[in-house]
């Protein structure tokens, strides 16, 4: 069918520019904000949250959007990962909420499917949780799947540079900071 090439073809446009996008960032924050970006315009998400936990076991950084869905969220989350959220999220996006919404589209939300991904990067645990706006067509997985692939290859880079540069300004003989 024409009509579905012509998505199809803007689709993969879109990815393109994507993942080129991702892979310029200049940190982990503006690859995952060229992330949801890129998968808002392919699969007009309801909601995209982001969870990712560091070695230190206590703290929890979060994307949730749209904000209103963050009680709904940390409860997911808690529920699917395990991890606690009870020492609070540090969150990752502005923080602009407005209250009136949050049951309505927690009642929306909790009637449409919601796509768990696990990443696994060394020392990071994270998960995305994506509700589409619009049918998920076989595609659109390989989509999701090279975003993130391409995230986790950026902030992969970006770990080991910071590792690198925290490496290269302590004297390993005399442990003395450079």
């Amino acid at each position: 069918d024409a009509g579905l090439r012509i998505i199809h073809n803007m689709d993969y446009k879109i990815l393109s520019q994507t993942l080129f996008q991702i892979q310029a960032s200049d940190n982990p924050e503006e690859a995952l904000e060229h992330m949801t970006y890129g998968l808002k315009k392919i699969l007009d998400y309801k909601l995209f949250a982001f969870f990712i936990r560091g070695t230190d076991k206590n703290t929890v950084m979060a994307w949730i959007e749209p904000e209103y869905y963050e009680k709904y969220m940390k409860k997911i989350f808690e529920e699917d990962s395990g991890m606690s959220t009870d020492n609070g999220l540090i969150y990752m996006t502005l923080r602009n909420r407005d209250e009136s919404f949050a049951r309505l589209a927690e009642l929306d939300i909790e009637n449409r499917e919601t796509r768990i991904f696990k990443i696994a990067l060394p020392h990071l645990e994270a998960r995305i949780y994506l509700t589409p706006g619009r049918q998920i067509l076989p595609y659109h997985m390989e989509i999701i799947n090279l975003l993130i692939e391409s995230f986790k290859k950026t902030v992969s880079i970006h770990m080991e540079l910071e590792q690198l540069r925290q490496e290269a300004s302590i004297d390993g003989l005399t442990g003395v900071s450079n």
